[in-house]
């Protein structure tokens, strides 16, 4: 069976691309994965019965594979987190670094309670 082949060979190629996966720019790094998982997909589409004993033993490597591939995706997902998190934060300390007074703030509020 070709496709269940192509698919571990594959899925081995994404693992190690993760794996070895560095602070090379951001965007690269994600169109790859969207072409990994892409064509991915497509090889899911084309697997299908009879499948032989080699078949099945080949189908338990790629789920163990799997695991792993979902660990290190979910590891770059939070990196990505993390990132956007970063980005976040600084834009907010140069909006208040240009301007301090903007910003509402509790200090120096009188409230009259006469009333």
């Amino acid at each position: 069976m070709e496709p269940l082949k192509q698919f571990y060979s594959l899925t081995e190629a994404f693992v190690a691309f993760l794996e070895k996966q560095g602070k090379e720019e951001r965007d690269v790094t994600i169109e790859r994965i969207n072409r990994f998982l892409e064509e991915r997909e497509e090889l899911l589409k084309r697997i299908g019965p009879p499948f032989t004993d080699e078949d099945r033993a080949l189908a338990e490597k790629i789920q163990a594979l799997n695991e792993k591939l979902n660990d290190l995706l979910v590891r770059e997902k939070t990196a990505i987190q993390e990132q956007l998190d970063q980005l976040k934060r600084q834009k907010e300390y140069r909006k208040k670094y240009r301007n301090p007074y903007r910003s509402p703030t509790a200090g120096g509020v009188f409230y009259d309670k006469k009333n």
